[in-house]
This record gives C-alpha cells, structure tokens and sequence, in this order.
C-alpha cells in the first residue's frame, strides 16, 4: 500500500471589517474557485483529489487546509490570489507548512 504524502498549510485569515462568519466550505470553494481561475481544469483536477480544509476556527481567524506534497505550491499560490470571500475582502499569511498533523501543536 503506498502512503499518500500530504501538506498542512496553516493560515491566517486577516478580514478588513466584520464580514460574514468563515466556513469550512467558504474556504473550499473560494480556493477551488482561484485554482481554476488561475491554474484551468488540469490544475484544478490534478489538486483536486487531496484538497481538504481541516479547520476552521473564526474567533483565532486560524485555517489548516491539507493538500498533496506534489500541488502544495499551486494550492499556496491560489491562495494568495484570493481577495475575498462572500464580498468581505481578506488575505490570508502561511504560518506554518508541515508533513503531519501531529506537528502542528498550537491550535
């Protein structure tokens, strides 16, 4: 059995204003949405299949998104083209990338 080689991308959420509440599903989408902007449909295909927002926690504005170690940089890159989510604008900042999720300890 082959062991599937992931990433976890920790995000800050920075929203200017009090916009709606961040989902698991909002954040999904609007990275989906920007790879296929960005990357077409092979990109989008091809991140696809291991793309999973983990957690979302909109008090600390914290998200932990999992990804394949092969697409982990067209994931990050869609992600800063993203300005906002729901008409809120926002920009995300990488505050940790890791290989497990045991590593990450500070949520």
């Amino acid at each position: 059995m082959v062991a599937l080689k992931n990433r976890y991308l920790v995000m800050e959420v920075f929203c200017e204003g009090e916009g709606p509440v961040l989902s698991q599903s909002s954040i999904a989408n609007a990275i989906r949405d920007s790879i296929l902007h960005n990357f077409g449909e092979l990109g989008l295909a091809a991140s696809l299949p291991s793309l999973q927002v983990k957690y979302v926690n909109p008090a600390t504005k914290l998200c932990v998104i999992r990804c394949s170690r092969a697409e982990y940089e067209k994931i990050w890159c869609a992600i800063t083209f993203i300005t906002n989510i729901n008409n809120c604008p926002l920009f995300f900042n990488l505050l940790d990338l890791s290989d497990a999720v045991a590593w990450i300890n500070f949520l």
